[in-house]
């Protein structure tokens, strides 16, 4: 079991927005073969009358990429044209395992062996912001990338998610004053590890945009210490090397 997230938390102060989902249960599956997977599949009630199914997978690039015989025909032009216009060969193929690690969670999710990703700016028009699952309307997709490792999430409710590679931070101060409330910010430098502590809410709060819950614009005044925010449940894990924060519809 050793590719399962441990638990964590913010800090002491901040423990309510750990890993787990209220209501329900968070029960991880077999992991796959790279130290840093999680699979998770969640069915848990929401209120009183339907169940929420989350799945949702972290791994390293380069697993989901051999997992797929031809890794660049499986997407779209438009996302291969995204991809390509990175400037970096490494980050090109963190897209394109972030969005094929997409369509294997909403295979998971649903059965539907081909899936169909779009995004959409709901201002401009543009192939990005929030993405769709082209004909399942019932299917909510996320997905995430950061140095080598991707992340992705499929549920039957609006869904969020954020990975990030574990690091440390130039000026914790300042980013706390910028992306924390004042109770965060005492809370997150009060600790033994301020810049553990500052991942784990800026993934959560990361959580929440992905999912259109807030902007980025608003981390200053979002206060995610009770692990809810607008309606969605927070968790956050932590693989080995990354953080990862969640964001479900509750």
């Amino acid at each position: 079991m050793s590719g399962l997230p441990r638990r964590c938390r913010l800090t002491e102060a901040l423990e309510p927005l750990r890993s787990r989902v209220p209501n329900g249960s968070l029960t991880p599956s077999s992991p796959g073969p790279h130290a840093g997977v999680t699979d998770v599949t969640h069915a848990g009630p929401v209120g009183r009358r339907r169940f929420v199914r989350v799945h949702l997978q972290v791994a390293a690039t380069a697993e989901v990429l051999g997992r797929w015989p031809d890794p660049w025909s499986a997407v779209s032009p438009v996302e291969r044209d995204r991809a390509q216009a990175f400037h970096g060969a490494d980050d090109a193929r963190d897209f394109l395992a972030a969005h094929l690690l997409a369509r294997e969670c909403v295979t998971a999710l649903t059965g539907e062996t081909t899936v169909h990703l779009e995004q959409r700016c709901t201002e401009c028009g543009g192939p990005h912001g929030k993405p769709f699952v082209l004909g399942l309307s019932d299917a909510c997709v996320s997905w995430s990338h950061s140095h080598g490792h991707v992340g992705a999430v499929a549920a039957d409710v609006p869904v969020g998610v954020d990975v990030e590679a574990r690091h440390r931070q130039h000026d914790i101060e300042r980013l706390v004053r910028r992306t924390a409330t004042p109770e965060e910010g005492a809370a997150i430098l009060a600790g033994d590890d301020p810049d553990d502590a500052y991942l784990r809410m800026w993934v959560a709060k990361e959580a929440l945009v992905k999912v259109g819950a807030i902007t980025l614009g608003e981390f200053g005044r979002t206060d995610v210490r009770s692990g809810t925010y607008g309606g969605f449940t927070l968790t956050v894990t932590e693989p080995e090397g990354l953080a990862v924060g969640l964001a479900v519809q509750a």
